[in-house]
């Protein structure tokens, strides 16, 4: 158990499914929260995985978690805030 985790760029080659599984992992064992980072934009071919907010927030919702969706700072990423 830790009090937060933190990961950037660790899902961006992952499947949706494999996604949701490591999110989930992490934010349960987790005291505090979990923040983390996804490439934003719409799913295209090729090696990365690209999200959409209101995907992250559909993936999230079974978790019961207060979802905190910060964009814009580059374009093409999100940071996402599990508490």
């Amino acid at each position: 158990m830790a009090d937060w985790y933190v990961a950037g760029g660790s899902m961006n080659l992952l499947s949706r499914t494999e996604t949701a599984i490591f999110i989930r992992r992490c934010y349960e064992h987790t005291r505090k929260g979990f923040v983390f980072n996804l490439l934003e934009g719409r799913e295209r071919e090729g090696e990365f995985a690209y999200w959409q907010s209101r995907e992250v927030r559909e993936l999230l919702r079974p978790l019961g978690a207060r979802v905190e969706i910060v964009t814009g700072y580059p374009e093409g990423d999100m940071t996402v805030i599990l508490m």
